[in-house]
C-alpha cells in the first residue's frame, strides 16, 4: 500500500507521517523498516522493495521524506504507484508539494493521500455518520481518511468511537436476529446493517477489539485516536 503525506503545513505533515508510522509498527512489530532517499533511487530498487518479503514478516515498511525533491525519483514513484499500492509492503512518503496532475495519477492508482493545509473543515461541517458507512461497507482506506478529517475538524475521539461502536453493534444485532423488531433496531438501520460487508463473526470480533482499545485509552497505554486508526487499518 502507498501513503502520501503532503500539504502547506509540513510540520503537520511530519506529525501525521510519524504517527501513522508508529501505528503501523505497532501493528506489524516484526516488519523491517527501510528509509530510502530519492538522491540515488532507481526503479529496480523500488520494485525490489515492492516484490520482496521480510525475514520475519511478509511486509516491509518503506519510508522517505525527499523522493519528490528529485525529478527522477518523483517520476519513479508515479510510474510505479499502482505496483506500490498492490504490494504487500507499505510505503510511507512525506513530500513538500504535489501537483494536481500528480495527485490525479496517485488517486487513480489507489494511493492514500493525506493533505495538511491551512484550511480545514469545521466541526459542524463534518458528517460523523460517514464513518459508520465506511465501516459498514468495509472500506478501510475511506475510513482511515475520514478519521483524519474528523480529527482535523475538531471532533472528539470519544464521539467517533461511539458512532463506530453503534454501527458494529447494529451489525451484530442484525446478524443474530430475524427482524428489525427482534433486533430492537429501526427498519432502515436494520436493513443497512443486514447488508453490511462485515460478517457477524467479524463484527463480534471488532466489538472485542473496541473494548480493548477503550481500556487502553483509559489506562493511557494508547491514545484513542491511534487505536481507531489501527482499527481502520485492520479491516
Amino acid at each position: 500500500m502507498l501513503y502520501i503525506f503532503y500539504g502547506e503545513n509540513f510540520r503537520s505533515v511530519r506529525q501525521k507521517f510519524n504517527k501513522t508510522l508508529d501505528v503501523l509498527k505497532s501493528k506489524r512489530p516484526e516488519a523491517e523498516v527501510f528509509s530510502i532517499s530519492g538522491e540515488n533511487l532507481s526503479a529496480d530498487q523500488l520494485q525490489e522493495y515492492a516484490n520482496s518479503q521480510g525475514l520475519f514478516d511478509s511486509k516491509y515498511i518503506v519510508i522517505s521524506d525527499d523522493l519528490f525533491l528529485y525529478s527522477d525519483s518523483k517520476k519513479t514513484v508515479l510510474d510505479l504507484a499502482e505496483q506500490l499500492v498492490k504490494s504487500d509492503s507499505i510505503f510511507l512518503f512525506a513530500v513538500d508539494e504535489v501537483g494536481k496532475r500528480e495527485i490525479t495519477t496517485l488517486e487513480k492508482a489507489g494511493a492514500v493521500l493525506y493533505e495538511s493545509s491551512s484550511e480545514s473543515k469545521t466541526k459542524s461541517d463534518f458528517n460523523i455518520f460517514a464513518l459508520a458507512d465506511a465501516l459498514r461497507v468495509k472500506d478501510s482506506k475511506k475510513l482511515w481518511l475520514l478519521l483524519q478529517e474528523a480529527r482535523a475538524s475538531g471532533q472528539e475521539a470519544e464521539a467517533i468511537f461511539g458512532t463506530l461502536w453503534w454501527q458494529v453493534k447494529a451489525i451484530v444485532l442484525a446478524g443474530t436476529s430475524a427482524s428489525a423488531n427482534e433486533a430492537g433496531l429501526k427498519p432502515f438501520v436494520y436493513s443497512r446493517a443486514k447488508s453490511a460487508a462485515i460478517k457477524t463473526e467479524e463484527a463480534q470480533s471488532l466489538l472485542r477489539q473496541m473494548v480493548h482499545l477503550q481500556t487502553e485509552a483509559k489506562t493511557s497505554k494508547r491514545d484513542l485516536w491511534s487505536g481507531l486508526e489501527l482499527l481502520s487499518l485492520s479491516l
